[in-house]
């Protein structure tokens, strides 16, 4: 299940860095105020594209629970055995809160260009 979960993770950030990419490669090339339905277009990427991260989130709460939940006490484990499987799952959980950090600045990097040049192109 957590590699399945790595994997949907690496598609959506690769898919987010290639769309902000885009959006900022897009908004440079927008110089007339004509163009402001360009730039709502540019938001609704940009929103959507946040939508996707936090969807991605929730979904590695769930993957992240059920994977603790499935480190249980059994007669035959030790004590030992148990706290490793847990240091397994919050090395797993800090890489991954480490991913959703870097999407997160960046998507907040591109929403305070894309906000920085919608009052420029209205003026």
């Amino acid at each position: 299940m957590l590699r399945l979960f790595l994997l949907i993770l690496a598609v959506v950030a690769i898919y987010s860095l290639f769309s902000a990419t885009a959006i900022l490669a897009r908004l440079r090339s927008i110089v007339s105020p004509s163009q402001s339905k360009e730039i709502a277009a540019l938001h609704a990427r940009s929103a959507n594209i946040r939508q996707l991260i936090l969807a991605t989130f929730y979904l590695f709460g769930i993957v992240f629970f059920f994977g603790l939940w499935s480190v249980r006490w059994t007669a035959d484990d030790s004590r030992a055995s148990i706290l490793d499987g847990f240091f397994v799952h919050f090395a797993f959980a800090v890489n991954v809160f480490f991913i959703f950090l870097v999407l997160h600045s960046v998507q907040w990097f591109v929403s305070g260009r894309l906000q920085a040049r919608a009052p420029r192109l209205n003026s």
